[in-house]
């Protein structure tokens, strides 16, 4: 059954164990694993077709992007939570803190003061999601840019060495 969610686990599009994720050189490992899925899927070098391993390369950029900016990681690692079988109470897909808390207080449910702090609750995630997809779309396209401006000034260089085979 394919995600509909949108949601992209990052850290298992980078290769990123649990272990590493809560390691003290996170930066390290993810700077390596960012490099050996860039070297994997960046479309010149990759055995996928071109298509797939575009997609693939701007996922593994989205992704060091996100993870790379202690904030935005934070922010991820909550949405990642809510998204994984970490976050789910007996392995349910599907599940939402709030269902886990109507099962246990199934009396409260009248309750407005309960009824409110759930909406606030569903509402903060909400606002926090839609706020990290709106950061991680500036940050890659801001990426995507300077990705864009590099490769401008590096055509623009004068051939000085007398062949094409050193340009990109």
């Amino acid at each position: 059954m394919k995600d509909t969610s949108g949601f992209k686990d990052y850290y298992k599009i980078l290769n990123i164990s649990k272990t590493e994720r809560g390691s003290s050189g996170f930066d390290g490992i993810l700077r390596t694993k960012f490099r050996q899925a860039a070297k994997k899927y960046h479309p010149d070098v990759s055995e996928l077709p071109t298509k797939k391993a575009e997609e693939k390369f701007r996922e593994a950029n989205e992704a060091y992007v996100c993870l790379m900016g202690k904030k935005l990681k934070e922010r991820y690692d909550v949405i990642w939570r809510q998204n994984t079988k970490e976050r789910r109470v007996d392995n349910k897909p599907g599940f939402k803190p709030s269902d886990e808390v109507n099962r246990k207080y199934k009396g409260f449910k009248e309750d407005p003061y309960f009824s409110q702090v759930m909406k606030e609750w569903d509402a903060e995630t909400k606002r926090m999601t839609e706020e990290w997809d709106a950061e991680t779309k500036r940050m890659t396209e801001e990426w995507d840019a300077e990705t864009k401006r590099e490769k401008k000034e590096w055509d623009d260089l004068p051939d000085v060495l007398g062949g094409s085979e050193f340009k990109g």
